[in-house]
């Protein structure tokens, strides 16, 4: 389980009554968090890094653009630096996200699909690499969450995983100076950070604080009923 004040501590953060907000506190004690609901995010702003809550997910809209799109929840850390909707907020609006973990979906050989419950090993912390989108549909920016290629672990239940910081990127992350394509591909080296994955159960759930999840394309109603989404 996640604390607000562990979470400000583990970023070098003051435990003041800035971040003594009702609001964060409840987000902190939920058990997940999806599309469309408010997320705590850290980012740098006027030179100092703040925390604070947003949406997670939106829909982007340019002031040249003729409509928004359809709801954005991710970005592909391939091409964040060079898409539209992402590469300006890649230079200048980076955030990261604490979670305990999060939720992906596996098959079975009977067909059954298995929810598992991925952590970063030996650790109930996750920090992971975010944007916020500022966007014409909305007066404040939404969160986006970046992906990459699956780990070694990660690959035999899903292709694709969160991008995941390590504390040593911390401060290039939410630093204030472009970020390079030779950085990034220090920071999205896949196996620095290890992680675990393990099937969901009752108690896990109960467990569990601020784990991310999404809904999935592929899942029968009965399974989202279930609070088990494929991020």
């Amino acid at each position: 389980m996640i604390e607000l004040e562990e979470f400000l501590h583990f970023i070098a953060l003051d435990k003041g009554t800035n971040y003594r907000d009702p609001e964060i506190e409840a987000i902190f004690n939920s058990k997940e968090i999806f599309p469309s609901q408010h997320c705590v995010v850290a980012t740098r702003r006027a030179g100092s890094i703040s925390v604070f809550k947003t949406t997670f997910g939106g829909k982007f809209q340019s002031a040249t653009s003729a409509k928004a799109s359809h709801v954005v929840i991710n970005a592909r850390v391939e091409t964040v630096m060079s898409k539209p909707m992402f590469k300006q907020a890649f230079q200048d609006a980076r955030c990261i996200v604490p979670v305990s973990g999060y939720y992906e979906w596996k098959k079975s050989e009977t067909g059954k699909k298995l929810p598992y419950l991925i952590q970063v090993k030996n650790s109930h912390i996750g920090l992971l690499a975010g944007l916020l989108i500022t966007s014409t549909t909305s007066t404040t920016p939404f969160l986006v969450i970046i992906t990459q290629e699956a780990s070694t672990l990660v690959q035999d239940i899903h292709p694709r995983q969160p991008l995941h910081l390590s504390p040593s990127h911390l401060d290039m992350w939410l630093g204030t100076s472009p970020i390079s394509k030779c950085d990034l591909e220090r920071i999205k080296n896949v196996n620095d950070i290890a992680l675990e994955a393990n099937p969901v159960t009752k108690e896990s759930l109960t467990d569990t604080t601020v784990a991310i999840s999404t809904p999935s394309k592929i899942a029968t109603e009965n399974e989202r009923d279930r609070q088990l989404r494929l991020f």
